[in-house]
């Protein structure tokens, strides 16, 4: 009877690892999609924050790189599927957006840095 209970047990907790990681993956596929199909990519992982009750802090520093790396890649993903559909700006407009990006990929390098001690 000990042996069924503890491995019912291992079993219990292996799904729920199990689970868990197909939980993550599909949060981050679903962000990404949305990301890259209507720019909104946080609502997924928001909802997967609260039900895995992630810190708001521990959050907010992951999704920093998170958003800065989904974002290139949306841009990058658009880009090569269909050049024509990247809108027509000015090259001004153009290098805020660079810029804006670089600045961002700094923070992010700083910030690990700063953890890497």
């Amino acid at each position: 009877m000990k042996v069924i209970a503890g491995n019912s047990s291992a079993a219990a907790v292996a799904s729920a690892l199990v689970l868990f990681r197909v939980v993550r993956c599909i949060a981050g596929a679903v962000s990404g999609i949305m990301n890259t199909t209507a720019g909104v990519g946080g609502p997924a992982m928001s909802v997967y924050a609260v039900a895995s009750k992630w810190d708001q802090r521990s959050f907010a520093a992951t999704m920093q790189p998170y958003f800065l790396t989904i974002g290139l890649a949306a841009i990058l993903a658009k880009y090569v599927a269909t050049p024509e559909s990247m809108p027509a700006l000015e090259p001004s407009a153009w290098a805020v957006v660079v810029l804006a990006y670089s600045g961002a990929c700094a923070a992010t390098g700083r910030g690990i840095a700063e953890l890497a001690g």
